[in-house]
């Protein structure tokens, strides 16, 4: 046992003292909170193209990706009619408008597109190592039983791999 010497000399039990540790702690927390906010500050805001726009698609020339845009149907829409709720609009490739369960055109497109980037990859020595991608991309408003076929021609188009991409809402930023 150590001897205190507050109470003299009498055998105390020694503590550690937390002070220090506890206000080291509450230091790095303020850090961390005040570098966390600072470097948000930094963040680029970025603006999404919009789903229907095809300029704005023709532009974006995709290297080695096909998306595939899965936009449901309009809130005035499924007013007037409640049998669309959760139904595809349509299905949208590039700057092509599929109308949904034409799985046979899908196909072909998804097999053109992967024709278009093989040129490309042959005359371009940059994208020897790329490997050509398909994305989904689905608003949350779609049911899952419409996003399938779409899935289904993906897969008859040849593809292994497929990348999801879920939008809360096509009006968010």
């Amino acid at each position: 046992m150590a001897k205190s010497i507050v109470y003299g000399g009498s055998k105390a039990p020694a503590a550690f003292n937390m002070t220090p540790l506890i206000d080291v702690t509450f230091l790095l927390m303020v850090f961390f909170i005040l570098a966390g906010s600072f470097a948000s500050l930094d963040a680029v805001r970025l603006a999404v193209p919009k789903l229907y726009d095809t300029a704005v698609l023709d532009e974006l020339k995709l290297a080695n990706k096909a998306v595939i845009n899965i936009p449901p149907h309009s809130l005035e829409q499924v007013k007037e009619d409640r049998n669309l709720q959760g139904k595809a609009a349509s299905w949208q490739l590039s700057t092509a408008r599929i109308r949904p369960g034409d799985t046979t055109r899908l196909v072909s497109e998804l097999r053109a597109a992967r024709a278009d980037f093989a040129d490309r990859k042959a005359k371009d020595p940059g994208l020897a190592d790329t490997e050509f991608q398909v994305e989904v991309r689905a608003d949350r408003g779609v049911y899952y039983s419409e996003v399938t076929p779409v899935l289904s021609a993906i897969t008859q188009a040849g593809f292994a791999r497929v990348h999801y991409v879920a939008y809360t809402s096509m009006d968010e930023d």
